[in-house]
């Protein structure tokens, strides 16, 4: 599949965090577990106590829907949100040239978000009845579901603090704002129609006073 300059870039810095557990080990660090996420979070709370229980056979993440109310893209409990992940490094170095063998003969054109659709598949495909091993979901609590004050990481998944910001102010300025259809707004701010509908109905999951809140919430420390 021929992709453009842009996916490129895009697709070189997510599919880096394949190769984590291996620049682990290449810097001779002694530890038997890592937590890898993306870059769009905050740590509320020190997570440490918790995941140092935690003892993955491959690894831990959490569900792409563990919130039990929202259920937007309906995906199988075993999809999981590579956002945050605790990973057994043995045996993400073991499997990773397997790994990158699945994804080349592949040309990178799995259906879905980049490196989280490869690791999926790759595990549907190559586990035989594969069952993923839980994160709470208050370490992968994902912005648009409001304010958690149990939260121990908050992942800004899709909407990013600037969204909200903007869907924010236009919901004050427009009337009966929930009428009018999630692929007009998107329009309204020249969002791409696919992500910017998306976008609009997972800010919709929230009240606009939780979405204030986790924007504040980002405010404080950006």
């Amino acid at each position: 599949m021929k992709k453009d300059l842009k996916w490129q870039i895009q697709a070189a810095t997510t599919y880096m965090r394949i190769d984590a557990a291996d620049h682990i080990r290449q810097l001779n660090l002694t530890c038997n577990y890592a937590l890898v996420t993306d870059v769009d979070i905050l740590f509320l709370q020190d997570p440490r106590p918790i995941l140092e229980k935690l003892k993955p056979t491959r690894f831990c993440a959490c569900p792409e829907e563990p919130f039990e109310k929202f259920s937007l893209w309906k995906s199988d409990k075993n999809y999981f949100n590579n956002g945050i992940v605790w990973i057994n490094i043995d045996f993400m170095c073991k499997i990773l040239p397997s790994l990158r063998e699945y994804i080349l003969s592949r040309n990178f054109d799995i259906p879905g978000p980049l490196d989280q659709a490869a690791l999926n598949t790759y595990c549907q495909n190559h586990f035989q009845n594969f069952q993923l091993e839980q994160l709470p979901e208050a370490f992968n609590w994902k912005a648009y579901w409001g304010n958690n004050p149990d939260a121990m990481i908050v992942h800004f998944h899709g909407p990013k603090p600037d969204h909200f910001e903007k869907y924010l102010q236009w919901y004050k300025d427009t009337a009966n704002p929930t009428m009018t259809p999630a692929r007009q707004v998107a329009k309204t701010f020249s969002w791409p129609d696919n992500f910017g509908e998306s976008f609009i109905l997972l800010m919709r999951f929230s009240q606009p006073k939780d979405l204030q809140d986790m924007v504040t919430l980002f405010h404080q420390f950006d």
